[in-house]
């Protein structure tokens, strides 16, 4: 299952596929759809082999941005941050301030506000989380929401309505084998 799969990059015109897993390891290739196949690309920097990170597009900061994922390691699972793609090479990034690690985040380019909107996901415990954050300026900012969605480990789709100016989450799981959320909530900024 792949790590994410991006909007199509307004200055790459393709979309970005990073990660995943076999049925023996976890991946760390790097791909794009050319618009007719698949190809794979041979960055010199990549983030390590990993699962269930999310992929956006940031203008920003010029390229795909990739947040959480899972590496896996003798020891167990860890966090593998955040990294950018610049459309030839990888390159990590590290805000002062940033979510507590995760994987399976729900992410979204807000165009109206000119930020990245990360929801929820699982922290490495595997526990769901219901946090908002908003990055802006190469920083992460926790927003104070009144109401809002209840924790998410994992499969909220995530993306921005233009017509009604509104960042959409729908769905998503509790956590591994409980039942899944088929509500819809809507975020301005």
């Amino acid at each position: 299952m792949p790590i994410g799969l991006d909007q199509q990059s307004p200055r790459s015109h393709q979309l970005l596929l990073f990660g995943g897993e076999n049925s023996q390891t976890f991946l760390g290739d790097t791909w794009t759809w050319t618009g007719s196949d698949w190809e794979r690309l041979q960055p010199h920097h990549s983030p390590p082999p990993s699962i269930d990170g999310a992929l956006a597009y940031d203008p920003t900061v010029g390229g795909v941005v990739l947040v959480g994922g899972l590496v896996s390691t003798s020891t167990g699972l860890y966090p593998i941050g955040m990294w950018l793609w610049t459309g030839t090479d990888w390159v990590q990034l590290s805000p002062s301030s940033a979510p507590s690690p995760r994987s399976s985040v729900s992410l979204a380019w807000d165009p109206a506000a000119k930020v990245l909107v990360a929801f929820g996901g699982q922290n490495v415990a595997s526990q769901p989380l219901s946090d908002t954050w908003v990055f802006e300026r190469g920083e992460w900012r926790l927003l104070k929401i009144a109401s809002h969605p209840s924790p998410r480990a994992d499969g909220g789709q995530f993306a921005y309505d233009p017509v009604t100016r509104e960042l959409v989450l729908f769905g998503g799981f509790k956590s591994s084998g409980l039942p899944d959320f088929g509500d819809t909530w809507m975020l301005r900024l």
